[in-house]
């Protein structure tokens, strides 16, 4: 008897990781928006890149195999979602899908992932390049039979409704426009995880940050993973028990000594450098899943650690720190004392709306702060919503992390404004001369912003 022939859609796809809670988090804003468009799931589907189609198992191993070899010292793809598009579907072999309109968010890759998945890509092609289908540059949301239901929902986000829009809503207040405005979307995404989807079924899945790419067992450390990742970013300040990387060298003046009589040093601008930094939430386990904090889920004592050594590995004794709020979540007055106790620096204390259990004589805390440096005014405030519109300077705030990125960059220069939540300045406090580099560097280049502070790296 002839053996029976089976079809095999192989789809290879990155995983979200510990990007899956903000991302999904986008995702239900649109659905709770715009209950009336036809959603895929329940959460965001992972990246997709490459599809084949097969009759062959042993097809299976195979992808495995150029998996493994190709990835090897890849650590990490880094993607950009940059708002939602539309797109009308193709007709599939039975027409049935001929007329639909789908919602995505529109995702591309830096140009090192991009180089390092068309080296895979010609791997893979090598071997099925009649088969080899690459897959569209988003990640499908949502579609509908009516375009204008789909187009309502982009116009929403993007902030773009007419006044002939919201007049058709007084009218038809259903499918014209969502119930409320879901957020723009924007951000980057380290992606660490790399799977193999079969029939719509994850089939293997490949952790990129080992330097000897394996298949993950169920029994797999997310913390050793994230470890490893936080490593090859720079982001960890003590690399296996050795010592802290981001220590400045001692000044090597004769008349220096510990820079505190010092006017002309260039190791620290004669009384101590200035660094300003803020939302660290010690001890706030929810805040690792909801700004994608690269921690295992609910790893407090990790993330208090990468934290407090990343600020006294950059801040010396000498050095000045505006921290601009919510050094932790509520906490009592006896725990923010023990954090302050281990942080460097000579401390400013901007208020956040978390801070509100803390003794604020301990640290002179302020609602907001002025100053001058470097031929320019900054005005800090945690909440950048409280800062005055008529400000002649720059605005330096936390507060909006990395979950409103398209409005709060790293650097806005139309808004003028500095974005100083720690995820986006790489987990560990960024000097004012630094600020003012980047600051200078968006004009003279004419870019309108700078999304982190590793761009200018």
């Amino acid at each position: 008897m002839p053996r029976k022939t089976e079809n095999y859609e192989i789809e290879i796809a990155l995983e979200w990781g510990f990007n899956e809670y903000l991302i999904n988090n986008r995702y239900s804003e649109i659905t709770d928006a715009a209950p009336y468009l036809k959603y895929r799931g329940a959460v965001a589907e992972p990246i997709k890149l490459f599809k084949i189609r097969t009759e062959n198992r042993d097809d299976l191993k195979v992808v495995t195999r150029i998996i493994l070899e190709e990835t090897r010292g890849w650590n990490y793809l880094t993607f950009s979602v940059n708002g939602l598009f539309k797109r009308k579907l193709k007709r599939n072999f039975n027409g049935v899908r001929d007329g639909i309109t789908e919602l995505l968010y529109r995702c591309n890759p830096d140009a090192v992932s991009k180089e390092k998945i068309e080296r895979l890509a010609l791997a893979l092609g090598s071997k099925y390049a009649g088969s080899l289908e690459r897959v569209s540059d988003g990640i499908p949301l949502a579609e509908s039979e009516k375009f204008g239901e789909v187009e309502s929902v982009l116009k929403a986000a993007h902030e773009e409704l007419t006044f002939f829009d919201k007049v058709k809503t007084a009218f038809f207040a259903r499918g014209i426009r969502p119930a409320y405005n879901p957020r723009r979307f924007c951000g980057r995404f380290d992606l660490t995880e790399l799977t193999v989807i079969v029939n719509q079924k994850r089939y293997r899945t490949f952790d990129l940050t080992d330097p000897n790419p394996r298949m993950l067992e169920n029994r797999h450390s997310m913390k050793d993973e994230y470890a490893r990742y936080r490593r090859s970013k720079g982001i960890d300040s003590v690399i296996d028990g050795g010592e802290i990387a981001g220590d400045r060298e001692p000044c090597e003046r004769d008349d220096c000594g510990d820079c505190d009589d010092c006017d002309d040093c260039d190791d620290c601008g004669g009384d101590g450098s200035i660094y300003l930094i803020s939302d660290l939430h010690l001890n706030h386990a929810d805040i690792i899943r909801t700004t994608a904090r690269p921690f295992a889920d609910r790893d407090i004592e990790e993330m208090n650690r990468v934290l407090i050594e990343n600020w006294r590995g950059t801040v010396k004794d000498g050095d000045r720190v505006i921290y601009l709020g919510d050094l932790t979540y509520k906490a009592d007055e006896e725990t923010a004392d023990r954090f302050l106790g281990m942080l460097s620096g000579n401390l400013t204390f901007v208020e956040g709306n978390h801070d509100k259990n803390v003794n604020r004589d301990l640290v002179g805390s302020v609602s907001d702060y002025t100053f001058e440096y470097g031929g320019y005014r900054f005005y800090c405030v945690h909440n950048p919503k409280f800062a005055p519109k008529d400000f002649a300077g720059w605005i330096i705030h936390g507060h909006t992390h990395n979950t409103r990125m398209c409005r709060y960059p790293f650097v806005n220069m139309k808004e003028r404004t500095i974005n100083v939540s720690c995820e986006v300045i790489g987990y560990r406090p960024v000097s004012i001369d630094t600020i003012i580099t980047a600051i200078g560097r968006c004009r003279d280049e004419k870019w309108e912003r700078a999304d982190y502070l590793e761009d200018f790296s």
